[in-house]
Order: C-alpha cells, then sequence, then structure tokens
C-alpha cells in the first residue's frame, strides 16, 4: 500500500504477487493440510511396535513431505519477490 501510494507501482505489484504466493502456497496448505495431518497423528499412542510405526509412518510420510515442499518452495519465492521489490526500490540520497 504505501508502495503504491508512494508511486512505486512496480515494487507495489512484486509486494502484492509475493503476499499472494505467500498466502496461497504456504499459510492456505499448512493450515488446511499439514496441521490437520499432524493432528491426526496424535490418536496414536506410544510406542507403537515398530512394524505398526513404520506401515503408519510410509502412509503419513509422502503426502506430508509433498505439501512441506510445496510450501518450503512457495515461501522462498516469496521472499525472493520481496528481496526483488526492495532492491527495485529508488535510493534516495
Amino acid at each position: 500500500m504505501v508502495a503504491f501510494l508512494l508511486k512505486q507501482r512496480k515494487v507495489a505489484v512484486q509486494l502484492d504477487v509475493a503476499g499472494v504466493i505467500y498466502i496461497a502456497g504456504a499459510f492456505i496448505p499448512t493450515a488446511n493440510i499439514n496441521v490437520p495431518m499432524n493432528i491426526a497423528l496424535k490418536v496414536y499412542s506410544e510406542p507403537l511396535p515398530i512394524e505398526e510405526a513404520d506401515a503408519i509412518w510410509a502412509e503419513y510420510s509422502p503426502r506430508w513431505q509433498f505439501w512441506n515442499t510445496f510450501r518450503t518452495i512457495a515461501a522462498g519465492v516469496s521472499l525472493l519477490l520481496v528481496g526483488l521489490a526492495l532492491t527495485t526500490l529508488p535510493r534516495r540520497s
């Protein structure tokens, strides 16, 4: 908003896109996928027999890791866009 008011439209767009990518690619998947999956693991009491624990992990891990990687990439792209926006700002003397 501030960048837009200062007529730094390119910076404003970069920051807006970074925010949308972060919300859609990191925050929402965390809240709607990874956290519920973590909570679902609480139904298992510890310690489990190793065979049962291995079976649960084999089913759980690939989906969780996919979304964790997805969130990491989205957050990284968002961070890069913020950095790009900051380097695009004109320098004041």
